[in-house]
């Protein structure tokens, strides 16, 4: 009895969150066992009993890795896919409409992007009743229940609960966008790919970044150090992605400023690993910022005429370049566009016509909240 009372605490604590991580799962499951007064020695077996039972009700407990972070995370999906759960979205048929769209032109983004930015996601629904404002709380909701995630730089993204309930609608509508990483086999949308692409041979092996050690043990562990484990060539890859694009963007924003270096395959590595950082900072950072701007009249007069002094140097340093180092910039930025789309070509799909709605299901209790919660 206090076996079964535990698991049902369990469950109703993981369907109202939809998501948690695995550390939070077992956090939940042994307060449980505490308030009940068992031992948390059964944690496993009890989620597999759990498991079992959802299955007989439609219902599935999947597991999958954050592609930001890497954190296991645990969630309840809904396993069926007909009008019943159709039914039982929170969202309406237009809502439906826009969402689809909104998948469809992010996981068939070109170049590989698996992302679109803010503008990108409010013109999809300019020919419907929807109005902007009713688009832009549309999209923060989204956001807030892990359907997508939104960037530093404004781009949205799949999120992970997207990844982990739509996962058969996406590999059955766009089975050529529907990528599967080397070593956990999860759908990936941003990570790295095997840079090794002629016209004699052509690899598509891709990895998260969080798996990519596991890849080069494996390829250690088979003696084939710093090669690919499929085309055997050097593992040079490129990275893809939200990260990756925004990491490009960084890079032309640079440029453009006038800044020194352009974006060599390292610095976009480094930049694209980097970024998972930033947004997972961004993402649990609500710190407030501190009002740091001048106060005073003649605090602000020197401010201004410091930044202008400042602008006008960097400027004249901007004009006193060698154009040589511009020619390599931009020689860079055509080989990394060019093997980019490339590779796009090869993933380009062609998506067919039909309902979306099966795996999309909020919970009910959140409906009130929504319009009071901040993006």
């Amino acid at each position: 009895m206090s076996a079964n009372l535990v698991r049902a605490m369990w469950l109703q604590a993981i369907m109202s969150r939809r998501l948690v991580t695995d550390k939070e799962s077992k956090a939940i499951y042994y307060q449980a066992c505490k308030t009940v007064g068992t031992g948390t020695e059964k944690y496993r077996e009890d989620i597999t009993t759990i498991q079992q039972s959802l299955s007989n009700i439609g219902l599935e407990l999947r597991q999958l890795q954050d592609e930001i972070d890497g954190r296991n995370m645990v969630g309840v999906i809904n396993g069926r896919g007909d009008q019943l759960a159709q039914a039982g979205t929170a969202y309406t048929p237009t809502e439906l409409v826009y969402i689809k769209a909104l998948i469809e032109a992010i996981y068939t983004a070109p170049r590989s992007a698996y992302s679109i930015s803010s503008m990108e996601a409010l013109s999809l629904g300019v020919d419907s009743n929807m109005t902007k404002k009713t688009r832009e709380e549309l999209l923060a909701n989204l956001v807030r229940h892990d359907w997508l995630r939104k960037s530093k730089g404004g781009r949205y993204a799949l999120g992970t609960r997207a990844l982990m309930e739509l996962q058969m609608y996406l590999k059955h509508e766009y089975e050529d966008n529907a990528l599967q990483c080397f070593i956990c086999n999860d759908l990936i949308t941003m990570g790295l790919v095997c840079a090794t692409d002629t016209p004699e041979m052509s690899c598509s092996v891709q990895v998260h970044f969080h798996c990519e050690p596991r890849f080069k043990s494996r390829a250690n562990a088979n003696k084939m150090p710093g090669k690919c484990l499929e085309c055997k060539q050097d593992w040079t890859p490129w990275p893809f992605g939200l990260q990756a694009t925004e990491a490009v963007a960084r890079q032309s924003q640079a440029f453009g400023a006038g800044e020194d270096g352009g974006a060599g395959t390292g610095d976009l590595l480094e930049q694209a690993g980097g970024a998972a950082d930033e947004q997972e900072e961004e993402e649990n950072n609500f710190d407030d910022v501190e009002d740091t701007q001048p106060t005073t009249r003649r605090q602000r007069q020197s401010r201004a005429a410091s930044g202008s002094s400042a602008s006008a140097k960097k400027r004249g340093k901007k004009r006193a370049r060698d154009s040589d180092e511009e020619e390599e910039v931009a020689a860079n930025t055509t080989t990394s566009s060019s093997r980019r789309s490339t590779r796009s070509r090869r993933k380009s799909a062609n998506a067919a016509n039909v309902r979306l709605a099966g795996g999309l299901e909020l919970d009910d209790d959140d409906d009130d909240d929504d319009d009071d919660d901040d993006e």
